[in-house]
């Protein structure tokens, strides 16, 4: 992947180079040259300490990254929100994930990396989430975490399966589970959208998200097929957050929502600009997501 900081800084350390040869084997004393070997060593050091933001800035204005063709294809086949796009929204989805994923730390626990199509499925369900929305990064949730099986933690003794820690801006996977519920979400449930729709709900305190009592748990479990045990075992966890599991229902299975729910089906077309019965074109309001469709933060 090209980034901008590394050309710009092989021009300068080859600058530094040149004036530096001059200077010391060449013993030239004109200190125009010191000035340049000077003002080359303080740009590099800038470079370096800003590097990050500066590819970042690059990426988003310039030149977003290209998906490599075997994550589209990945995408085609485990992100059915993206098969159903137009293909200039496709353009728009494929950028927002490379600029997603780069933007975020992965962190591998007990394995040795977090793989590129893993971390790509994960910025992937992150996206379509945001896809209608311009501030899509949701930062400062900026590290993801992954095990290779179900975790302990320090807020959650027992073994679980997904969790989000605010404070920390960290979102913890298992594995196993996170693929079972992206590959098979009419099996299973998709615990990416489950960790990541609170933290869409944190980032916007503002926003006066529908309710989902008690007593309608049952009608969120016939829709899907699951009642409260089970989502509750396969988190890992008790007292799962029903709007939590809402937003899942209402990316996953669209159409089975706006049967059930077609009050709360309108009110999350609105937070989240995107009506999913369009497949081709789901954002509503183009504009509320800039200018260029693809900045971030």
């Amino acid at each position: 992947m090209e980034r901008l900081s590394v050309k710009i800084g092989i021009v300068l350390i080859a600058i530094t180079a040149a004036m530096a040869y001059l200077v010391i084997f060449k013993e030239i004393e004109d200190k125009i040259y010191l000035y340049i070997m000077g003002a080359s060593f303080i740009a590099l050091s800038i470079l370096y300490l800003s590097q990050y933001r500066l590819d970042w800035w690059w990426y988003v204005n310039r030149k977003p990254p290209q998906m490599p063709v075997g994550l589209e294809k990945q995408l085609q086949v485990m992100v059915p929100f993206y098969k159903g796009l137009d293909p200039i929204e496709k353009k728009r989805f494929r950028d927002r994930t490379m600029l997603w994923s780069l933007g975020r730390e992965f962190i591998p626990i007990s394995m040795e990396t977090v793989q590129e199509d893993i971390q790509n499925l994960i910025s992937a369900h992150v996206v379509m989430m945001t896809f209608g929305i311009e501030k899509y990064l949701l930062n400062p949730f900026e590290r993801v975490v992954v095990y290779p099986h179900a975790f302990p933690s320090p807020n959650y003794k027992v073994l679980h399966s997904s969790e989000i820690n605010m404070e920390d801006g960290v979102t913890i996977f298992d594995l196993e589970r996170l693929l079972m519920g992206a590959a098979n979400p009419v099996k299973f449930y998709n615990l990416i959208l489950h960790e990541y729709a609170r933290a869409f709900m944190e980032v916007h305190k503002d926003i006066d998200f529908p309710e989902f009592p008690e007593e309608k748990w049952e009608t969120l479990a016939t829709m899907r097929g699951f009642d409260k045990k089970f989502i509750e075992t396969f988190v890992g966890l008790d007292n799962v957050d029903p709007k939590q599991m809402a937003i899942e229902h209402f990316f996953v299975t669209p159409k089975r929502f706006h049967h059930f729910f077609p009050e709360e089906y309108q009110r999350f077309t609105e937070i989240f600009n995107m009506d999913l019965l369009k497949k081709d074109k789901p954002v509503i309001q183009i504009r509320k997501i800039g200018i260029n469709p693809i900045i971030g933060e």
